[in-house]
């Protein structure tokens, strides 16, 4: 498993990428390009990623699901919504 952010993890968060969470973001094209699953959260709009975005659409993205807080921006397909959480990982630790 790799973390690749299209921006370096801020500081005050590099615990998050420490153990089982290895931050790739240096060479996150790279990563995307060899990945067998990618795994985009809290983003509805691809073109948020910067220049991680078209690695990602040249996969060939089949299905696109959404984990999110915020119901319009979620994008057309399987989704899971909560207003009421708190952040999205909320979200991915009740999925889990």
């Amino acid at each position: 498993m790799a973390v690749a952010n299209p921006s370096p993890i801020p500081g005050r968060y590099a615990f998050c990428a420490t153990g089982a969470a290895l931050d790739r973001t240096g060479d996150a094209v790279r990563v995307l390009r060899d990945a067998d699953l990618c795994l985009v959260v809290d983003i509805a709009d691809l073109g948020r990623l910067g220049h991680l975005a078209r690695p990602l659409a040249q996969r060939g993205v089949v299905t696109r699901a959404s984990i999110t807080t915020y119901a319009g921006h979620a994008p057309p397909g399987p989704r899971m919504v909560d207003a009421t959480a708190a952040a999205t990982g909320e979200l991915v630790y009740d999925l889990a």
